[in-house]
């Protein structure tokens, strides 16, 4: 199944990957407008299934998801894990959408007792971070949960290096 990217929030209300008990956050309560919730879905709906994701708040995510892959280069479909460095906020999650040229990535977002959906465009300069996420909660990214149902990108295949030949008398200096 070819990844595709969610850029809006159509089709996710009352759709059962955010509003069901299969949402384990839904289930307990956490339901949208929340990143966890979000994510927990967003996951499902690419993956077509629930997976064992991590169920506390989205600065324990990266650390709790040991029985997944995981890593520092982002993805198509993986979940970027965000957390304090003071320990005071619960830090934040979202879903990797979009991948450009530049390095910097489109992510989509919800937010506890806050926005429903919203996608932002982070860089890699900053850290993938928004602004709030440095001038108001001092987070920083602690990596990517990876979604095995979406392929990895390939490697660019090379292309050869040219030689690059001194002209002759130049090699007698």
């Amino acid at each position: 199944m070819a990844f595709v990217p969610r850029l809006t929030d159509a089709g996710m209300q009352g759709n059962p990957w955010w509003y069901s008990n299969g949402n384990i956050f839904y289930a307990s309560g956490y339901g949208l407008p929340n990143c966890t919730c979000y994510c927990y879905g967003r996951y499902a709906e690419i993956s077509n299934g629930f997976a064992n994701l991590p169920t506390g708040n989205g600065g324990d995510w990266y650390d709790a998801a040991t029985s997944f892959q995981r890593g520092q280069i982002p993805q198509l479909g993986s979940v970027i894990c965000y957390t304090s460095r003071s320990g005071q906020y619960d830090g934040h999650v979202a879903i990797v959408e979009e991948i450009h040229d530049d390095g910097s990535i489109t992510t989509s977002n919800s937010a506890y007792g806050g926005t429903y959906f919203w996608t932002t465009r982070v860089y890699p300069e900053d850290g993938y971070l928004e602004s709030w996420m440095i001038s108001q909660r001092d987070y920083y990214c602690q990596g990517f949960i990876y979604n095995d149902s979406v392929d990895p990108p390939s490697p660019p295949t090379p292309t050869g290096r040219k030689k690059h030949r001194l002209p002759i008398w130049m090699y007698f200096i």
